[in-house]
Order: C-alpha cells, then sequence, then structure tokens
C-alpha cells in the first residue's frame, strides 16, 4: 500500500520544487517585492516534468511562466509589484446630486461584465 503511494506521489511535480526555482529565477522569496505573490497551489496535480523552463510573461516582469514540453504543461506564477507612487490631493467635495443619488446596482444584483482587448 505505502509503494503504491509512493509510484502515485512520484508520478506528479514536486510543487514546492517549483515555488524554489521561482524564486531562484526571480531572485527573490515569495511575498516579497519582484518575487512570487503566493506559492504555486499545491492542489494541482501536473505531471512529473523531467526539465521545467522559466522565463517572464512580458516586459514588465509581472508574472513568470513555468513550463514544461514534455508532457506539456504550463503555469503562471504572478509577481508582487512595485507599489506605485501616486501623488494625492485633498479630496474634491462631491456634487450634492452625487452624494444624494439612488444607487443603480446593489448588493447581489445579478451583473455581466465585458472586457476585451488584444491580450483577452
Amino acid at each position: 500500500m505505502i509503494v503504491l503511494a509512493l509510484l502515485a506521489a512520484a508520478s506528479f511535480q514536486d510543487i514546492p520544487a517549483l515555488d524554489r526555482g521561482v524564486a531562484a529565477f526571480t531572485g527573490r522569496p515569495i511575498g516579497e517585492e519582484g518575487g512570487a505573490r503566493a506559492p504555486v497551489d499545491s492542489r494541482l496535480r501536473l505531471a512529473s516534468c523531467p526539465m521545467v523552463s522559466m522565463a517572464w510573461r512580458t516586459d514588465a516582469h509581472d508574472a513568470v511562466v513555468v513550463t514544461c514540453t514534455g508532457p506539456e504543461w504550463r503555469v503562471f506564477v504572478p509577481v508582487v509589484m512595485p507599489a506605485r507612487t501616486t501623488i494625492i490631493s485633498a479630496p474634491a467635495a462631491a456634487p450634492a446630486a452625487a452624494r444624494n443619488a439612488e444607487k443603480v446596482i446593489k448588493r447581489g444584483d445579478p451583473l455581466t461584465i465585458e472586457a476585451g482587448s488584444d491580450g483577452f
């Protein structure tokens, strides 16, 4: 019974090894700026890969793409981006009409949201 469990575990990719690989690729630990936002989901059952490759998803370095070519799978690991510096001015008083306007969308209302661009 134990042998079967070990054989089954051996057929899946070592997820903590992916986390270590992403940390080495980014040069930052999980949760720190420039590092993975969170560990790779340990519930994933990826086929074991003898050699994974890693690359940045875009030039913005917003995610690491972990790829296996045989068996074929790919995982995107989001990266903690640096906080943007924003100059905040004193808030302007909202017009009286906007403050007293009836809310059009209420909690629990069904919504359909549509987004589109070349990236979607």
